[in-house]
This record gives C-alpha cells, structure tokens and sequence, in this order.
C-alpha cells in the first residue's frame, strides 16, 4: 500500500466526516428553525417532507391527502434502511398506500449521515442554484471516491483534481471553513482514526445490519428449518461480510479463497476478527482486508463476539459437537482465564457448553 495514497484518502475522508457532514446536518437545522418547527421529527412530519420522501421511496402509490403532486421515481434514491430510520409505519394500515400511515421516529440530525442529509437537503428545502449545485457534488464526490473505494486509496492524478473542486465547493457553503481545510491538508497519516472513517464512509455498519435483518426475515417466515440449512445460512452471510477482506488476505497470500470463514465481528475500533475454522486461529485484520495479527486456538473456532474493545469471546470446538467457550485478548494475543462467576452463568445458560 503506497501511504501517500492512503494519507490523501484520509484526507478526503476527514473532510467529508469532519466538515461536509456537520454542514449538511447544519443546513437542516436552519431550515427546521427557519419553518418555525420546535425539532426535526416535526419536520419529518410535516406534509411537504413526507410526501416527498415517501415518493422518493415508493412507486405507484397515490396519497390520499395530495394526489396531484404524486409522482413515481425512474429510480427510488431512498434505500430501505434510511427510509426505516426516519418513519415507522402505524399499526393496521397496511392495506392503504399512502404517506399518511407512517409516521417519523425521534430522529436527530446526529443520526444522519452525508448522503441522507444531502436527500433532504436537495429535495425537501429551498437552497439557492450555487447551494444546490456544492450539496450535489459534495455528495456525489463522497459516493465516487470513497462510499466504494474498498482500496482506502486515492492517487495523487484523482486527488490534485479532486481536492481543488471539494475545497471550492465547501467555501461555498461556508466561507469560514478555509482554516480548516488548511489544518486537514497538512495533516498526517492517522491509521486508527483512517480506520474507523473508512467504517463510516464504506457504510459496512449499515450493511451488516440488512444482512442481520434479511437473515431474521428467512429464519422466521421458513417454520422448521433444520439446523444445517440455519448453518448453510450463516455461513453465507458472513462470506458475503468479508468478502472483499479475504479477497485482500488471498492477494497477500495469508488465506486462499476456499478458506473456511465460519464467524466475523467487528471492533468498535473497526478491526475484524475472523475465524479460521480449519487452521485453528483468529485472524485479525483492518476494514480494508490487511492483516494486523493471528491469534492460534486450541481447536476449530467456530463463531466469535465482542465483549469489550480488546476481548473476544470465541465458541471452539474441540471435537465433533464437543464445544467449549475461551476467552481471548487481541491486543496482548494471549487466551484469558474465566472467572468462576464467568464460568457458572455461562453453565447456567447452558449446560451442555464447557467452559475454559
């Protein structure tokens, strides 16, 4: 990895998380205040937003309340998940497709990331041609160079481009930022903070939530699934999570593509933690698939959580449908002792697991 790459894509990064994002979130604020409104749930509410929002989500729909400004979208740029953040559909109106059956969770604008805010921005405020214009781009240059750079790279011929445009459409939105867009440029190479911006700008969070949520839809709506089907399931959520990571790990010749990838959890620092079932080891590596260390275990493990920023829990089996639970510290690499507390509730639960 060429680290003047990876230090301007960090750049980029820190300035669409550090500047853009509040000053969208910003922009929506005043425009709640602007329209007298006390929070922004009202202004999720209010009949102008929802209408539009919910058009921006769903087709051949007719609203009860504004049939003429109805319109279907070639594309619906409101994904599942931002439409669930903001509105929650009211008990027993299912059979009615119309915006006035929903209503907006206590939303804050915190919870909004760049490319939400931005939705909101172009399509339910009032923002002058050049706002409208820099909003665009903006979000626009967050989905091109980073929202699918799985590399964490951006060449000096893309950034000298680049930067010239994101800085300039900035100003536009906010004259005072120069400052600090100044001190971002200067700036070095941040590997851990890198890390966790490349979490947020690759939306992986989001990800593994749909993938959760579609894995529940099936176990629910399929009654008697066996318990290898469950497996089979599982199994290819977690391939389709770390896809792009062992595809890294294959390149750099740590793991083939036929490795057996039972479990992976995710750090709050955003380190992944993986399970090489077959080799009996932890693999720990960043979001973008480089390895920062291997952890062996005394057997075949199987799934793994998180208990704190530093622990793993880890389900091993020792022999066939012999399993047992161990504790491991990735920062110091070595397996902790269950306390007898530890021991007992985990037996408690269930019985037939040992514990070391």
């Amino acid at each position: 990895m060429d680290i003047e790459d990876r230090r301007r894509y960090f750049i980029v990064g820190s300035v669409i998380l550090e500047i853009v994002q509040p000053l969208f979130r910003t922009r929506l604020e005043n425009d709640c205040t602007s329209r007298g409104l006390g929070s922004f749930q009202d202004f999720l509410n209010s009949q102008p937003v929802i209408h539009i929002l919910f058009h921006l989500r769903h087709r051949n729909a007719i609203c009860c309340k504004d049939k003429i400004n109805c319109y279907d979208n070639s594309k619906l740029p409101l994904i599942y998940c931002q439409w669930n953040l903001l509105y929650t559909e009211s008990p027993g109106q299912r059979g009615h497709n119309c915006h006035c059956k929903f209503t907006a969770n206590q939303v804050q604008l915190n919870d909004l990331d760049i490319s939400l805010a931005g939705l909101i921005l172009l399509n339910c405020c009032n923002l002058a041609p050049a706002d409208d214009n820099a909003v665009h781009k903006l979000r626009r240059y967050k989905n091109d160079y980073l929202s699918h750079n799985t590399e964490g790279e951006i060449s000096e011929t893309e950034y000298k481009s680049l930067w010239t445009d994101l800085t300039s459409f900035v100003l536009q939105l906010d004259p005072n930022k120069q400052n600090d867009l100044i001190r971002i440029e200067n700036r070095p190479l941040d590997e851990g903070l890198c890390s966790r911006y490349s979490i947020d700008l690759l939306n992986i969070h989001k990800k593994l939530n749909e993938m959760d949520t579609s894995i529940q839809g099936i176990s629910s709506t399929v009654q008697g699934i066996d318990s290898s089907m469950q497996e089979l399931l599982i199994y290819h959520r977690n391939e389709a999570i770390c896809q792009h990571c062992k595809k890294k790990l294959n390149e750099q010749g740590i793991v083939s593509l036929e490795t057996l990838i039972p479990d992976v959890v995710m750090m709050d620092d955003g380190r992944l933690v993986l399970c090489l079932f077959h080799e009996s080891r932890l693999l720990i590596c960043n979001p973008d698939g480089s390895q920062i260390d291997s952890l062996p275990v005394e057997g075949c493990p199987c799934c793994v959580i998180a208990v704190n920023n530093s622990t793993v829990a880890v389900t091993v089996d020792k022999s066939l449908k012999c399993y047992c639970i161990e504790m491991y510290d990735i920062n110091n690499k070595h397996k902790l002792k269950l306390s007898t507390t530890l021991q007992w509730l985990l037996q408690f639960f269930n019985p037939s697991m040992e514990t070391i």
